[in-house]
């Protein structure tokens, strides 16, 4: 089933790489109908995940880790020994003698099995830094593209209001042409439609460097065709369906990761005490004597032996290494003790953040927008009428438009909140995928 999952996932990024990589046009931030790749806020997040540099980078740390493995807790070489003596330079009595020995060391504690753990330890830590690393990258590819979809929601906004100036221009001119109004009528609408404007304009603007911005942490170049699909809305229900329902337990890599360090400190305080006695050097030895034996001359003697060598830890009893695996061992404990309270803080933080933002974004429709809304229908009906001043409509829709825009902001912020949430809860589908294998492989191809 898993695998089924991965092969879907990558099918489907590869469909999307090839739809970025074949457009040629040149996108716009202010919408999905300006041409270029759309893309949907998740797709964006595996575009991320799999093309940003600094990560790809970071992945063969894996390899690294796996390479080491493969030298841990190997047995030392043997090695075999030629020895030769002969008098031809002295004496000449053509004594010499001739030896071959076979040495092998044998590890005296479970100092071997301790290195290869440590190297598993590795492997498995390489594998959750990287994950962090996605953790934290998704967050902020969250957080890009809701600052690019709530910028383009207030251009939206802005342009409506714009039409809505424009209506009233109109009007003030045909009243002036009628002999019903005045100049300052018509100036105070082309006022307000200019900020109108440059509003709008700005929130463009702001709405284009927030995607280059996000083909940055894309890895796309600043000019590749690249149009956000979602909008702000859209985001914030896919980001609370992500979060789910509130959670009872975290799996971040990162605490697995100082879970992981604190059985390395562990494991590497065993290894330090187990690196006291070094191994013992076990040998076989063949010797052939030549020499002269009295009153016979020159005789032929064969032994064959064995050697044991046992080191003594005497000078070197390794309190160096103690001692700082034990610091080592200690600190880690701190640090998991730390993250727990930093989690938990967290949590009960950003949980009470969206409470209240989900609070106020119930009664801000209600008792905000929907009011205004029918008081400015009503006062359009009595500016048209002639019963008002067109500064008393211009001053209505200005309030207005402040509204509009703090839903906006406050869309923004939850949409917001809920990325922080999965960023601390690890909630991410992609951040609580199994450990199937080290994607650097897949990555350099």
């Amino acid at each position: 089933m898993g695998l089924r999952l991965f092969v879907h996932m990558s099918f489907r990024l590869l469909l999307l790489a090839c739809l970025i990589l074949s457009t040629g046009s040149t996108a716009s931030a202010d919408g999905p109908s300006a041409g270029g790749a759309v893309v949907t806020m998740e797709d964006a997040v595996r575009l991320a995940l799999h093309h940003h540099p600094g990560l790809i980078a970071a992945r063969f740390e894996i390899e690294r880790a796996r390479a080491r493995l493969l030298a841990a807790g190997r047995w030392p070489n043997p090695e075999l020994q030629f020895e030769g003596l002969s008098d031809f330079a002295l004496t000449g009595n053509g004594e010499g003698a001739f030896s071959v020995g076979f040495y092998q060391e044998f590890p005296l504690t479970a100092r071997l099995t301790l290195e290869r753990i440590i190297g598993q330890l590795d492997v498995a830590r390489a594998l959750r830094e990287i994950r962090n690393a996605e953790r934290l990258l998704i967050a902020e590819v969250q957080r890009q593209c809701i600052a690019v979809a709530a910028a383009r929601q207030r251009a939206e906004t802005w342009r409506a209001i714009e039409g809505r100036l424009t209506e009233l221009l109109e009007a003030a001119q045909r009243r002036i042409a009628a002999g019903q109004g005045g100049l300052a009528e018509k100036s105070l609408s082309l006022a307000s439609l200019k900020q109108a404007w440059n509003a709008r304009t700005a929130a463009e603007t702001e709405a284009r460097i927030a995607l280059l911005d996000l083909r940055r942490l894309l890895g796309l170049r600043p000019d590749h065709p690249l149009a956000l699909s979602d909008s702000l809305p859209e985001m914030l229900s896919s980001l609370r369906s992500l979060a789910g329902a509130r959670p009872d337990a975290m799996r971040r890599p990162d605490a697995e990761l100082l879970l992981l360090d604190a059985e390395r400190a562990r494991t590497g305080l065993d290894l330090a005490r187990a690196e006291i006695w070094e191994g013992i050097r076990f040998g076989i030895q063949y010797t052939h004597d030549r020499g002269v034996d009295a009153p016979n001359g020159l005789g032929t003697d064969e032994f064959l032996g064995i050697t044991i060598s046992l080191p003594l830890p005497v000078w070197d009893r390794k309190e160096g290494a103690i001692a700082e695996q034990s610091v080592l061992r200690d600190q880690t404990a701190a640090r998991i003790e730390s993250l727990q309270i930093e989690m938990a803080t967290a949590l009960a933080t950003e949980l009470q953040k969206i409470d209240l933002l989900e609070a106020r974004a119930t009664i801000f429709l209600r008792e905000a927008i929907t009011p205004l809304e029918e008081a400015e229908s009503e006062l359009r009906a009595a500016f048209d009428q002639g019963r008002v001043e067109m500064r008393d409509l211009l001053e209505l829709r200005a309030r207005t438009a402040e509204l509009h825009l703090e839903r906006t902001s406050i869309d923004a912020a939850l949409a917001s909140a809920y990325a922080e949430l999965i960023a601390i809860t690890g909630a991410h589908p992609a951040v609580s995928r199994p450990y199937l294998q080290s994607p650097a492989a897949t990555s350099a191809k």
